[in-house]
């Protein structure tokens, strides 16, 4: 008959070892989803993302009809630009290693194996370190900390303002600014100021006699009714301000981009504890054979192969 102690033993083995599975199932499954909506962008062009897109856009706002085909245009001139097309390509070198990754931990996980446990652990450690800051690096600017941790964002936002008059309509520029502006209903990142050398100008303030009052920001930075965006419609708060206000609010995009940062870095922190008791636990029972099926049952020589983990 078995010891009790080592039956308890054995479960809580076994315990880890699924919760560390089940983990790596829903890793592996949003890595292959971000991998062939990436893939699709790259084959068959934006038609499936803009409809993925244009859904989650109707939930959001609460809206019947999404102008899809207007989306589709954006994501098509946009798909020309090739820092996008860069960034996609990173994006599914990334999903890749991390598919790879996730079935090296799972091979690991089934075996015991205390090599692919070891070489697994020490990936999602760097990688979990490497996404606590990127949270670090989106949050701490907007969480009132300090002034000065806001200053390296403020060059991305001039040369989006600079590319935005630059390049054509519905360009990557345009998609982003113009999707954050109507969003949060704002106007320039600091202040009114950032458009001051981007704003588009009428003839009238060719001549010297103009004023501010003439001059026409881009239409995202008005109400929708409003055909000519100038600054009597204009919206008078900064886009900064807003995303301060905002940037864990689930309302909003900018909402759940900061609170899927935060799930994920969180996914990724416990995994890594996981894997981590899983490697001392394999690091334990090294030499010994093991295999996904209960152990429980195996009989007196499987009880011989798991009493190694018990034993130290």
């Amino acid at each position: 008959m078995k010891d009790p102690s080592y039956r308890m033993q054995t479960q809580c083995v076994n315990i880890w070892r699924y919760l560390l599975i089940v983990f790596l199932c829903i890793s592996l499954t949003a890595s292959l989803v971000v991998l062939g909506i990436d893939l699709d962008w790259l084959i068959n062009g934006p038609e499936f993302l803009t409809k993925i897109c244009a859904r989650i856009k109707e939930r959001m706002a609460n809206e019947d009809l999404t102008d899809e085909e207007e989306l589709l245009k954006n994501f098509t001139i946009a798909r020309e630009s090739i820092w996008l097309q860069v960034f996609v390509i990173i994006v599914v070198a990334i999903t890749t290693i991390f598919v790879i990754i996730n079935l090296i931990g799972c091979a690991g996980s089934c075996i015991l194996s205390y090599s692919l446990l070891s070489g697994f652990t020490i990936f999602m450690m760097l990688t979990s370190i490497l996404g606590i800051a990127v949270t670090c690096a989106f949050i701490l600017p907007f969480a009132n900390i300090s002034s000065d941790l806001d200053s390296s964002l403020d060059p991305m936002a001039r040369d989006l303002i600079s590319q935005y008059k630059t390049e054509k309509h519905g360009g990557t520029a345009h998609i982003i600014i113009d999707s954050v502006q109507r969003e949060l209903e704002c106007c320039g990142y600091n202040s009114l100021n950032d458009w001051k050398d981007a704003v588009i100008t009428p003839r009238s303030m060719e001549h010297n006699d103009a004023t501010d009052d003439d001059m026409m920001f881009p239409a995202s930075c008005c109400p929708l009714n409003v055909t000519s965006c100038t600054m009597e419609d204009v919206f008078n708060v900064s886009c900064r301000e807003i995303i301060q206000d905002n940037y864990l609010n689930p309302d909003n995009v900018i909402g759940l981009i900061g609170i899927s940062i935060i799930v994920v870095v969180s996914f990724m922190i416990v995994t890594f504890f996981i894997s981590f008791v899983m490697c001392c636990i394999a690091r334990r029972s090294r030499g010994t054979k093991w295999s996904i099926v209960n152990w429980g049952g195996a009989g007196s020589r499987d009880e011989t192969y798991s009493t190694s983990v018990i034993q130290h």
